[in-house]
């Protein structure tokens, strides 16, 4: 009997290994390591459970066969999502009912395909998904219609996506969420064919994407965004907001001590290293980014240089000390304020320039 039942689990493990070969492929495509998620089926027939419990997944490392658990959380489910695709994919097509055609749109979803997986992992998903995807919907027939849908809190899978497909989710209150489809962006950025300016936007708008989708997909993600000029500023920041953290600290157990509860109260706010700020260089191009920034609906903050200058002999700008200067090089000072005279720009310090945005676009107020 145990005799016949090794055999019969070696025929089993051949059979079992060819029928998931396919799948075993996409699992192996996904990592970045294709030996390490090298996959076997395996029976494993007893006398005792003849009819239950008789198969198992293993993965090859060298020589030897580990135990699926063996491997990390990341592995396991990446083995469940290309698995579950399988099944819910022969669902839809309606494999187990031959007599019945799909309906003519098929939605899936692939809820946060990031879980447990590190970066390299991560973008190797979202670069093979669609390949393996599509693999799948002509093997199930031309007229097989598939829409995927993918919710990620990765900006590592966002960096991979096409900017046009991604569709942007922000909580504008407790009972209230609004989307944005970043295919509408082009829209906002460029505007209409005789406008002079137009191949100017249009860079404008290849720049934010390129830009956005290659550094700092993480800004989707943000709940305020910070825009700075470059390395002095990003190595200043965190300490500037380490010192905020620490003074308000200090302010609350001054105010602690004197049993102050409405002066506490108002003293209380959520340290800045503690909130969810993204902080970006851009140059002295923070404006590129301004109807990105209001169209996703982004708190920002942008510091930049003052950039005095004052004109030549042949009657262009050129940089100089602030004591000598009469105006700004700065084109994003120059966009934000719509002024040039380094005086009226300086008069400003007394007033927050703000920049609201809404669907007709945005308006600068002071």
């Amino acid at each position: 009997m145990q005799q016949q039942l090794s055999e019969t689990d070696k025929s089993l493990s051949g059979i079992y290994q060819e029928l998931f070969a396919p799948i075993i492929k996409e699992i192996a495509e996904m990592s970045y390591n294709p030996k390490e998620a090298e996959l076997a089926i395996l029976s494993i027939l007893s006398e005792k459970r003849i009819f239950q419990d008789n198969t198992t997944v293993k993965y090859k490392h060298e020589d030897a066969l580990l135990p699926e658990d063996y491997n990390g959380l990341g592995y396991l489910n990446l083995f469940a999502i290309i698995f579950t695709i399988r099944i819910k994919l022969n669902q839809l097509a309606k494999k187990d009912k031959p007599d019945e055609n799909p309906t003519p749109l098929n939605l899936l979803f692939i809820e946060e395909p990031e879980a447990h997986t590190h970066p390299q992992m991560q973008y190797i998903f979202i670069k093979n998904i669609k390949k393996i995807l599509e693999e799948h919907r002509v093997e199930l027939g031309q007229d097989f219609s598939l829409q995927t849908i993918i919710s990620t809190h990765s900006s590592h899978i966002v960096s991979q996506c096409d900017f046009q497909d991604i569709k942007y989710f922000y909580r504008e209150s407790s009972v209230s969420v609004k989307s944005r489809s970043l295919k509408n962006l082009y829209s906002k950025m460029v505007n209409a064919p005789d406008d002079p300016t137009k191949n100017e936007q249009e860079r404008a708008y290849r720049f934010v994407k390129q830009y956005v989708t290659l550094n700092r997909a993480e800004l989707f993600f943000a709940d305020k965004a910070v825009l700075i000029e470059g390395d002095t500023e990003r190595m200043l920041f965190s300490a500037m907001m380490k010192k905020a953290d620490d003074e308000k600290a200090i302010k609350i157990a001054e105010v602690e001590n004197k049993e102050k509860s409405k002066e506490l109260e108002a003293q209380r706010t959520e340290p800045l290293l503690s909130q969810n700020i993204s902080v970006v260089e851009v140059g002295a191009y923070s404006h590129i980014f301004a109807t990105f920034l209001g169209f996703l609906g982004i708190k920002t903050l942008i510091v930049t240089d003052l950039d005095c200058a004052k004109p030549s002999a042949n009657g262009k700008l050129k940089k100089c000390k602030y004591t000598d200067g009469t105006s700004t090089s700065n084109a994003s000072i120059k966009f934000f304020t719509q002024k040039n005279n380094l005086d009226d720009v300086i008069t400003l310090n007394a007033a927050p320039i703000t920049l609201k945005y809404d669907d007709t676009g945005f308006k600068v107020g002071f």
